[in-house]
């Protein structure tokens, strides 16, 4: 069937073929394409490019685990397909997949290095927060569960230096638990102290939103930038203190400007 449809069919035909595989399904295709999962390999990145936006499937991310078990070359292939006009990639792209199964597997810490180095490859161009899509985040609080957390930590801990893979992670969890930001804060400024790099990578999330008042989330982010500050006491992070209590007076500048407006608002 999955040859009919690389043949013949178009992404959405391949996509409402790929949403109705239970765990029954996967294991004979598992024993089926286990010498040559190619095949269903390019079903995969043919539904995903060509199929309507509004065309879901694989919700949980288990065909993608699926492929990992039989190529694990296959995420990188993922990402590089998922390349749209002009070399971008959007979060919204994924389409609300769960990936938090990706996160327990034994081998993501390879896996995990070899999405971000996909992210970073000339002409690929990662919109903001795109990693984020790809983290299992809890309802409360956005916190991240152990599982995520601790590959992140890893990562900033081994590749502190790697400035694109910083920017691809600080941007990704920028919008979820303050304290665990702050502890992947701590790690890196532990790894790399270099002022360019720190003053290079995104402290806030450059896009967000309320609703109603912008102000309670400007005041999260003045906090939040306050507590950074904290971090910040060895005589080798004086400059970097300097840059955040310069953004620290930027950010009570919004806060006091978006009170204003309120005010006249309500007028």
């Amino acid at each position: 069937m999955i040859d009919v449809l690389l043949g013949r069919g178009g992404g959405a035909a391949i996509s409402n073929l790929l949403r109705l595989l239970g765990t029954e399904q996967l294991n004979l295709i598992r024993d089926h394409l286990g010498s040559e999962p190619e095949r269903l390999s390019r079903a995969y990145l043919k539904a995903v490019t060509q199929a309507p936006v509004q065309s879901r499937f694989d919700h949980n991310a288990s065909l993608m685990g699926l492929l990992l078990d039989l190529r694990p070359e296959f995420l990188s292939e993922y990402v590089l397909a998922r390349v749209g006009e002009g070399g971008w990639i959007f979060k919204s792209g994924e389409n609300l997949r769960d990936y938090s199964r990706l996160w327990q597997r034994p081998d993501w810490s390879a896996r995990f290095l070899e999405l971000l180095e996909a992210l970073i490859q000339p002409g690929v161009h990662v919109h903001e927060d795109y990693l984020a899509a790809w983290l299992s985040v809890r309802p409360e609080h956005g916190q991240l569960p152990p599982e995520v957390m601790a590959h992140l930590q890893a990562v900033v801990d081994q590749h502190a230096q790697h400035v694109g893979f910083m920017g691809i992670v600080f941007a990704g969890v920028s919008s979820h638990s303050e304290a665990q930001r702050l502890e992947l804060w701590r790690i890196f400024l532990a790894r790399n102290q270099t002022l360019e790099v720190f003053r290079a990578l995104p402290l806030l999330p450059n896009l967000f939103s309320a609703h109603g008042s912008l102000v309670p989330v400007l005041q999260g982010q003045f906090r939040f930038l306050e507590r950074v500050a904290e971090l910040m006491t060895s005589p080798g992070l004086i400059g970097h203190r300097m840059h955040v209590l310069e953004r620290i007076r930027d950010q009570q500048q919004r806060v006091d400007a978006e009170v204003e407006s309120d005010f006249v608002d309500l007028d």
